[in-house]
């Protein structure tokens, strides 16, 4: 069968068998529309379809590139997105801040968000998509990473409640909101040689690494301005690193913000914070 001779070459190039069959199965899937029992019963099978996933397997294995990138699409929350090289690929661990940013909107009858660094927009449109009373500002200091923004916000017939903007940090940015969210850099780059050989080859570093040893830099700049664009009991809500909870805790205290709270992602490691504005 075509499926286990792929897997073949895939484990010829160091993976396991797990991942190999996992990506197999996504791009069929997000490529083709074909599940693993379609491809078994090879049921609905494109005449192009060895052709074409033979091609991008072999990019894979020969240059290493994320098959997200290959492919120029990737999953988020069951839902396809365009991705390329210019954006961070989507992590299953960020929809948790999407999940927590519904509850809290729809709780505290919030109508405005702010996305800062929104990259492929992912977060932006998923919250638009799960809350329709929401309008929300994408900004990044990236305009190709808006570029991709803006397709998927069409592609998901967003567009009309987001506004897209270029902007470092808050520099552009006007007026307040009822929610701030961020996915802001937090490698230092003393870490980059230990990092998977796809996001350290190729993955945008602008996205990646801040330049400060423990991290932090973007969330001090972020919550410190942060005060100024929430309405009063307005939500501040980040992705965050391992091990930097405590140090966010301290500034998010330091600058008027109640209730902090840290979610551990499904591996039990740090990944969202959050705090009310007083």
């Amino acid at each position: 069968m075509f499926k286990k001779e792929l897997i073949k070459e895939y484990i010829k190039s160091g993976f396991d068998r797990q991942s190999a069959e996992a990506e197999i199965d996504f791009v069929c899937s997000i490529e083709f529309g074909l599940s693993p029992v379609d491809i078994m019963l090879e049921k609905n099978i494109p005449s192009d379809f060895e052709k074409r996933l033979s091609k991008i397997v072999s990019e894979r294995l020969k240059t290493g590139r994320p098959i997200q990138q290959i492919v120029k699409k990737a999953y988020f929350l069951n839902e396809k997105y365009t991705v390329n090289e210019n954006v961070l690929i989507p992590r299953p661990e960020t929809e948790l801040r999407v999940v927590k940013a519904k509850g809290i909107s729809e709780k505290e009858h919030f109508k405005t968000f702010l996305d800062i660094g929104t990259g492929s927009g992912c977060i932006s449109v998923s919250l638009l998509k799960l809350c329709p009373f929401l309008n929300g500002a994408s900004v990044d200091i990236s305009e190709k990473a808006l570029e991709v923004a803006k397709q998927n916000a069409i592609l998901h017939e967003v567009s009309d409640r987001l506004m897209l903007k270029q902007s470092d940090l808050f520099e552009n940015v006007e007026g307040k909101f009822d929610l701030i969210v961020s996915n802001p850099p937090y490698i230092p780059k003393r870490e980059k040689p230990f990092l998977q050989k796809e996001v350290r080859d190729f993955e945008p570093e602008g996205a990646l690494f801040a330049e400060d040893e423990e991290g932090i830099e973007f969330y001090k700049k972020i919550i410190s301005k942060a005060p100024s664009y929430l309405n009063k009991g307005g939500y501040l809500m980040f992705e965050t690193g391992c091990n930097q909870g405590g140090l966010l805790k301290e500034l998010f205290e330091k600058h008027m913000f109640k209730g902090f709270e840290l979610i551990k992602d499904f591996d039990n490691n740090d990944r969202i914070v959050l705090g009310q504005l007083v």
